[in-house]
């Protein structure tokens, strides 16, 4: 029909309606959506493609958003996702270019694959205490400029933020690991701090985590990485980057003109200095 604004009925020819089949409304021209709790299921690519949506209200009492739901709404301004809500799915809500505003109330452990990523413009996004891991590429190539993160998390995986123009990270208290490529191309990125929980950076070394290929520039506005005193694993000195107990060199921030790595180190790590073009003076330690 012509209608703009459609809200999804509760019976339909005397049956109760509880959920949104796949592709129901793929590519539908209208503005405009109100999704009622009694709706449990809103199916894979439910509304992929539909342009000129800019506004969806998602009612509590929804459980399942599925793979691709919301894929390339590329008018869709900002979603607000339920308590109510206990399965998010892959590139859920990916390549939404408008996207600017997210407040996910979810009862979701795990930001799923690719569910934000291409969404471009995206500036604000407030997770819940339910989220202990940011999944693989979930918001990569997203427009986040600054995120807190959520305050349970424990994980980061691959890619999360890959491509991002993040200026600043800070993990938080409770955070175990970091994943290769997680801020790889975060050409903005100047600075992180680690906290006491941590236990792995990167996967192979710490350098993957900002960078993917030999060719790949990484993180190189980087100037420093500061570790909490009470890690066991990692510490800092002046901004770079050692084992607890300061026999492994792990990193060097790119955009630094001059490094001294501390007495006491044995082994440089694979990559440490890798891509820092504008390392102008080094100093190294007598116990290499």
């Amino acid at each position: 029909g012509e209608d703009t604004n459609i809200t999804v009925p509760e019976t339909v020819n005397g049956s109760t309606v509880t959920g949104i089949a796949e592709e129901a409304f793929k590519g539908v021209n209208f503005e405009s959506a109100v999704i009622p709790g009694h709706i449990k299921n809103i199916g894979n690519s439910a509304f992929e493609d539909c342009e000129h949506l800019t506004q969806i209200t998602l009612s509590e009492g929804i459980e399942n958003i599925g793979n691709k739901a919301f894929y390339k709404c590329s008018a869709l301004k900002s979603v607000n996702i339920p308590a109510s809500v206990t399965a998010v799915g892959s590139f859920a809500f990916y390549g939404c270019k408008e996207l600017s505003n997210v407040v996910w109330n979810a009862d979701v452990a795990e930001v799923p694959e690719k569910a934000f990523a291409s969404c471009t413009t995206l500036a604000n996004f407030a997770f819940n205490d339910k989220v202990t891991a940011v999944g693989k590429e979930a918001f990569s190539n997203a427009g986040l400029t600054d995120v807190n993160l959520p305050v349970n998390l424990q994980k980061i995986k691959e890619g999360a933020f890959a491509s991002t123009p993040l200026t600043t990270v800070t993990l938080p208290e409770g955070t175990l690991t970091v994943d290769k490529f997680a801020f790889h191309n975060c050409r903005e990125l100047s600075d992180m701090k680690i906290p006491a929980s941590v236990r792995k950076l990167g996967k192979n070394y710490v350098q993957d985590m900002f960078q993917e290929g030999q060719n790949d520039t990484g993180a190189d506005k980087m100037v420093r990485i500061d570790v909490d005193a009470d890690n066991e694993v990692y510490k800092s000195v002046n901004g770079l980057l050692y084992s607890k107990d300061g026999s492994i060199f792990h990193f060097c921030p790119r955009a630094l003109r001059e490094a001294e790595v501390q007495e006491g180190v044995t082994t440089i790590d694979d990559y440490a200095f890798f891509m820092c073009f504008k390392l102008e003076k080094v100093k190294l330690p007598s116990t290499l």
